[in-house]
């Protein structure tokens, strides 16, 4: 059975579903013109401008967010502001390549994650 894309507008039926969430939190969404093309899942920066790809020591980690569904350049973005989240499934800069570099660089933002337990 196909199901809405949270904070987008496609509709998707996955064979493989996979778990984005890892906690209970709030979650709070948004939209903003994409400044480059953007993949799902990819760790952004919120501008003033609008959402484009995080890149550490450019951005804040007050700015990040989570982009919500792939976008093209100039489109609206869905983005994730707030929420508790899988990183196996988030899309980092290369130089955040273990879950202590991912904690600390989330520090300061919305943004919560933890690795899930395996069944």
């Amino acid at each position: 059975m196909a199901a809405s894309n949270l904070a987008g507008s496609s509709v998707y039926s996955p064979t493989d579903p996979s778990q984005l969430f890892a906690g209970e939190a709030p979650i709070v969404t948004g939209r903003a013109p994409a400044l480059a093309t953007i993949t799902k899942y990819t760790l952004c920066a919120l501008t003033t401008t609008g959402v484009t790809p995080y890149v550490v020591a450019t951005h804040t980690s007050a700015q990040m967010v989570l982009a919500a569904e792939d976008t093209a350049s100039g489109k609206a973005c869905p983005y994730f502001q707030k929420g508790y989240f899988n990183p196996a499934l988030i899309t980092w800069p290369a130089s955040l390549n273990t879950l202590a570099l991912q904690k600390a660089a989330l520090m300061g933002s919305e943004l919560m994650i933890e690795r899930l337990l395996p069944v």
